[in-house]
């Protein structure tokens, strides 16, 4: 009996800490995942995803009363816009913000899909060959957020750990467009790298690039509107570059049309939540004539990607924001691994080499791999002291793997140039046609 009241005072002990703290999500984030949150006002208790088994998944609603107060607006605007070379995955990470992994975890949100930025990254090609320019801009126009009256019930205290009401919610748009050009020669990405200059918008670097080094032999475009809830993925042949000129004007314009009518407040789509758990008490936010009120808002508004440290954001991640970054770079790294190995079953469709008999292998490794570490990100902040072991011990099957997929290109491009030296060879020997007569 005895051990029966420790563990449940661990396991009491261990929600409180779990479920204490704030969670913060884009609201495009969470919308995508839980539509019901739109027609939800501030106070009221927030939804879950939850999987009943693989495969199958529900949102779980909750029908706690919602929390009592009174609510505030405040207009503070904010535009952050950047123009920036993307080089690795980490930058779309820490330019664009990556989803908070405790508060991803605990709505259940990676049950289903991931985060943006996550499949954004594993969308990208990085390479020798490939530049990739990206705009991103943040616009917050201000902020709902509820003052509650005051904390609940001791007795009410067990039935409301786990559950959060919307205690917050912030109005405005994240813009997101990304070119990504693939070059025929790697001279050609070096002297557009040292050229950049330094344009406003996408549309005015891609005409530099083509006057500075030639046509890209491929052009793949991402687009993302939160306001509009837009999420594109468009895919360009070089002959086709005047269409994608046009496209990015039209993104370029819709931009700022969405831009405007949020500032005329024509449209006022959710940014970014802020949930607070059921147990949250009182907090004196009447004024900001207050200095300590005034440091509170000013905490509130401290939402969004941190667009200052762009090149080196380290110093403002926690270890544990660090952490969750390895664990979501190693599962893009997996997914980029699936994209190269079923390339390569094409590649072995035309050219086979004896290797290509491992390729459903590699394949089934590869998957085990997304899946373990998929599960692990799922349940963050129950699995977060363990994180480092496992981001590991991914990384390094991961990379075993990519070398057998390395070398089964290897053998691919060795077998092709042999190939080609054999038809040359035989064209070469071969007499010429007589013309005939007319």
């Amino acid at each position: 009996m005895e051990f029966i009241i420790v563990i449940t005072a661990l396991l009491i002990n261990f929600s409180g800490r779990t479920f204490s703290q704030k969670l913060d999500i884009t609201a495009f984030e969470y919308s995508r995942k839980v539509p019901s949150i739109r027609d939800k006002e501030l106070g009221h208790c927030v939804s879950k995803v939850e999987e009943l088994f693989p495969g199958s998944l529900i949102e779980k609603g909750c029908t706690l009363p919602p929390k009592r107060g009174s609510t505030r607006y405040v207009s503070k605007e904010l535009n952050d816009t950047r123009i920036f070379e993307v080089q690795n995955h980490n930058d779309v990470f820490v330019c664009m913000g990556l989803c908070d992994g405790h508060a991803s975890s605990v709505l259940g949100l990676l049950h289903t899909g991931d985060c943006l930025a996550v499949e954004i990254a594993g969308k990208l090609t990085f390479g020798p060959k490939t530049f990739i320019k990206a705009y991103v801009e943040y616009y917050r126009s201000g902020i709902d957020f509820l003052q509650t009256d005051g904390v609940s019930p001791q007795e009410l205290q067990q039935y409301y750990n786990g559950n959060f009401f919307l205690r917050d919610r912030s109005y405005g748009t994240m813009e997101v467009i990304i070119l990504e050009m693939r070059y025929a020669k790697k001279k050609q990405i070096e002297t557009l790298r040292r050229n950049q200059g330094h344009f406003q918008r996408l549309s005015s670097f891609i005409e530099h690039a083509v006057r500075d080094v030639g046509k890209p032999s491929s052009i793949k475009l991402v687009r993302l509107s939160t306001a509009t809830e837009l999420f594109d993925i468009l895919r360009y042949k070089s002959r086709t570059l005047d269409e994608v000129y046009s496209k990015l004007v039209q993104y370029e314009s819709d931009i700022y049309h969405t831009r405007e009518d949020i500032k005329r407040q024509h449209i006022k789509p959710h940014l970014r939540y802020g949930m607070y758990p059921y147990t949250h008490g009182q907090e004196k936010l009447g004024t900001t004539a207050n200095p300590r009120e005034t440091t509170n808002l000013n905490r509130m508004f401290s939402d969004g990607p941190k667009y200052e440290k762009c090149p080196d954001g380290a110093s403002l991640r926690s270890t544990d924001h660090l952490q969750w970054e390895k664990a979501c770079l190693s599962e893009v790294k997996v997914d980029t691994a699936l994209r190269r190995q079923r390339r390569l079953v094409k590649k072995c469709n035309k050219m086979p080499v004896e290797q290509c008999v491992n390729l459903p292998k590699i394949k089934k490794s590869l998957r085990k791999v997304k899946t373990d570490i998929h599960l692990q990100r799922s349940k963050w902040h129950l699995l977060i002291k363990s994180a480092e072991e496992k981001t590991n011990l991914a990384n390094k099957e991961t990379r075993r793997l990519s070398k057998q997929l390395r070398t089964i290109g290897k053998k691919i491009r060795e077998l092709t140039k042999t190939k080609q030296k054999e038809r040359n060879a035989r064209k070469i020997g071969r007499k010429p046609r007589r013309r005939r007569k007319q």
